[in-house]
């Protein structure tokens, strides 16, 4: 759950790995395309995305090489419920 206005940070890992930097990593928002990145040498791709209302989110990779296309499970981000602020010293 986020906050509603806040940003979401979506870490996408890539395996299995070997040889795998530099590929392109579509991530998906609601089934559109949100934006890419390429995998650094960790096999990981990071996405920021601000959350207005409950959104899913994907990964998608293409086939490159000898690796197959793939996607990932999907990831369900809901809003926070506000919570009040509290006074650590009133009672």
């Amino acid at each position: 759950r986020v906050e509603r206005g806040k940003a979401a940070l979506l870490t996408v890992y890539a395996s299995p790995c070997g040889g795998r930097k530099g590929d392109s990593v579509v991530l998906l928002r609601n089934g559109h395309r949100n934006g890419s990145k390429s995998l650094n040498r960790a096999c990981t791709a990071r996405f920021s995305s601000r959350i207005r209302r409950k959104a899913t989110f994907a990964a998608v990779t293409r086939q490159q090489g000898s690796y197959l296309a793939g996607a990932s499970r999907l990831l369900r981000i809901r809003i926070a419920r506000h919570r009040p602020h509290r006074h650590p010293h009133r009672r």
